[in-house]
This record gives structure tokens, C-alpha cells and sequence, in this order.
């Protein structure tokens, strides 16, 4: 990010049971001028083409940017032009990536209301039939014969052959982790996206864990409940990393750390790029913070760089 960048954000606060928010894209006559329309929304909505200026109308914009009057996609916006009974009109919807707006927010929701209704089930229904079970009793004859949703399986359906079971009908997994740790002592091996994975924030990966396709597994939450809050013996339950799956577990047995291989093993992970890059993080946001409220305290704001940070 610039920081002489113009960015927005929009925040949609509608979250009401079986209701789809709606977003409302852009309609223009084709008179308006991008500096117009910029201080109505109070953002850059069109960016000028190269060797143009704000002064440009719709029209104009679009007939420098369109071939044969076909949308023109500019940054977040894809505008369509459209005309009946001799009247022009311009229509812009808003993407994200190959994805307009609207739809993503209404996955976003979607998911969310999802996610809560799969933890309440695994913490009301899945982890009360496991605590009631005999603690030798393995997760997968607790919780046989049961799919995602709370049903039981269709013993006809699965045995379809070249059926493909929706995921609310599908058996929950289950499976036996080997011992685990919360820290990653190995540098994260895939290239950088940008966003931190659970390996880069120095979480231990656990290949026996069950994964949503496409999704992620153990993460900070998971880690902390299984890690530090629940006793050997105790189930507990979790989120994965990016929230596309509940996780039911439990603690079968716990081991210690001697003092010197806990020294060795805190020195490796020190040693670690991922780990360094994880600190410098949290750092720069608790300057943040800090600088933040120093401003609100002190009235003004400071538009200088901390230039580090003494002991």
C-alpha cells in the first residue's frame, strides 16, 4: 500500500436471518465528470486514462476505454453502457476479482451464519456425546453414522456408485493425531502470498488433521484450546484457522518439555525467519497503538516515523 494512495472500504452492517443484503452499483447519465462523481462518493471511483484528467465525462471515458461499446473493467468497476427509446445510460457494478461485490458479501454473510450454527452443534450436540462416551472409546464409533448437518447417513445414497455427497450430508471425520507442539521449528516452505498461513505465524502443521477443501487446518484458537486450556481427558472445541471448519477434540495424553530441550527448542524457534517476521508484526501494531492513543492524549497528530525502539 501507498501511502499517497487513495483506498476504501466498504463495511455492510445488515445481518438479519434469511436476508440477503443488496448493494446498489452506479447509474450515470454519461455527463458527469470523474472529479464529480469523486466528490460525491469521496473517493476515486474512475481512474483517469493516461495523459487524461478529472475533467473527463463518463461518455468520454468510456469511449477512450471500451471496444465496440463493451464493458470497460477500471480497478473495482465495471461499466456497461446501455441504451432504450434513444436514452443513454451508464451502469457500473463493483468486483472483487471475477466476483461482483454484492455476491461476495452475501458468501461473506452466508458463511459466518454457517460457521456459528456448525459450533453451536459441535458444542451443544457433538462434545456432549463424546464427554458421556467411555474416554477409551475412539471418536469414530461415538460419532458414527452422523454427517455435518447433525442427520444420520442414507446407507442407499453413499453406496451410489459415482455419487458425490453434498458436504452437509457427509460422514464427519474423524482421525488420531500423532503428539503435536504449538510452535513450527521448520521455515514455512510455500511462497509468500501475502497473507500469513498458519505455518508463517510459526503453528505447528498436523497432517493427520482433517481439512476442508481449499481450506486450512489448525490455527492460534485451535492451538490455544488444545495446547493450554484443556486437561488431559477434556474435550474441547475450535475453529480452524480460516473458520471453514469446527473442530471436536480430545486431549488423550499430554508430555513435558525437559528445561534444556525447552531452551534448544526456544532457540530454533528464535532462530526462525517465519517467527522474526511474526514479531516485527505485532510490534509495528503495538506502535501503532501506541502512537495512536499518545495522539489522542496529547490533542495533536504526529506525522513523524519512529525510527526504533529503545530498551
Amino acid at each position: 500500500m501507498k501511502p499517497d494512495a487513495k483506498y476504501f472500504l466498504w463495511v455492510v452492517l445488515e445481518e438479519i436471518a434469511r436476508h440477503s443484503p443488496t448493494i446498489k452499483g452506479f447509474e450515470w447519465t454519461g455527463e458527469e465528470t470523474l472529479d464529480e462523481i469523486e466528490q460525491e462518493v469521496g473517493y476515486e471511483v474512475l481512474a483517469a486514462p493516461p495523459g487524461a484528467d478529472d475533467s473527463l465525462s463518463v461518455t468520454e471515458w468510456f469511449e477512450i476505454l471500451s471496444t465496440g461499446g463493451k464493458p470497460v473493467r477500471s480497478r473495482h468497476l465495471e461499466v456497461t453502457r446501455t441504451t432504450s427509446d434513444g436514452e443513454t445510460k451508464y451502469t457500473a457494478a463493483e468486483y472483487v476479482g471475477d466476483q461482483t461485490l454484492g455476491y461476495v458479501v452475501r458468501e461473506s454473510i452466508r458463511m459466518r451464519l454457517a460457521a456459528d450454527r456448525a459450533k453451536a452443534y459441535a458444542s451443544k450436540t457433538l462434545k456432549k456425546l463424546i464427554e458421556d462416551a467411555d474416554k477409551d472409546t475412539p471418536l469414530a464409533d461415538v460419532l458414527a453414522d452422523l454427517t455435518n448437518s447433525g442427520g444420520t447417513l442414507d446407507s442407499q445414497q453413499q453406496g451410489t456408485p459415482g455419487a458425490e455427497l453434498k458436504l452437509k450430508d457427509q460422514p464427519i471425520q474423524t482421525a488420531v493425531t500423532a503428539p503435536f507442539s504449538w510452535q513450527a521449528v521448520s521455515p514455512p516452505t510455500a511462497a509468500s502470498t501475502g497473507i500469513p498461513d498458519p505455518v508463517q505465524q510459526g503453528i505447528s502443521p498436523i497432517p493427520e488433521l482433517p481439512v476442508p477443501r481449499g481450506g486450512q487446518g489448525a490455527g492460534p484458537e485451535f492451538m490455544q484450546t488444545f495446547c493450554e486450556t484443556l486437561a488431559e481427558g477434556e474435550v474441547g472445541v475450535a475453529f480452524s484457522y480460516d473458520h471453514t471448519a469446527v473442530y471436536v477434540g480430545r486431549v488423550t495424553s499430554r508430555d513435558t518439555v525437559e528445561p534444556k530441550q525447552f531452551d534448544s527448542g526456544i532457540d530454533a524457534l528464535l532462530s526462525n525467519r517465519s517467527f522474526q517476521r511474526h514479531r516485527r508484526i505485532e510490534t509495528n501494531k503495538f506502535l501503532q497503538a501506541w502512537l495512536s492513543e499518545f495522539q489522542i492524549r496529547r490533542g495533536y497528530r504526529w506525522d513523524g516515523v519512529v525510527q526504533g525502539v529503545s530498551p
